[in-house]
């Protein structure tokens, strides 16, 4: 297991290493924010960094699904990164490289008349992040 991550990293680009790294950095300090600050507080985050980041890096230089791609296959080795965590990373990381993302989280009743909630990213009104086949079902809180 780990000598077939360690060879698909080897295999990556430079940049791409450099990206998942960036992506890693995010997915888990929003993982550790949510178990330890307030959402209300923690929802600025993304806002604020991509502002100080935003100075640093070309406009789009990174296309938006390799963007995307560095957030999930990071969310797929941090335990526990649900997707809200995904959704703060990956809003910070698209609003960073100049894209347009909004954060969206709602709720639904399941069958089991039980609440679910549900966070996702979009990018021009397409989502981009956190697609799910009932996602209609969801109504939106922010």
């Amino acid at each position: 297991m780990i000598s077939k991550l360690i060879k698909t990293w080897l295999k990556w680009s430079v940049a791409d290493r450099l990206l998942v790294l960036s992506a890693s950095v995010l997915v888990l300090g929003f993982r550790l924010g949510l178990w330890f600050l307030p959402f209300a507080r923690l929802r600025r985050f993304p806002d604020f960094l991509s502002q100080r980041l935003h100075k640093s890096v070309p406009l789009q230089s990174i296309p938006l699904k390799k963007l995307i791609w560095s957030i999930k296959i990071t969310a797929r080795r941090i335990p526990k990164a649900t997707c809200l965590t995904q959704a703060l990373a990956a809003q910070t990381l698209l609003q960073t490289y100049g894209y347009e993302a909004r954060l969206c989280v709602g709720v639904m009743l399941d069958e089991q008349k039980k609440l679910a909630a549900h966070a996702w990213i979009t990018h021009q009104q397409a989502v981009v992040i956190g697609q799910l086949p009932n996602l209609d079902r969801f109504k939106p809180l922010l």
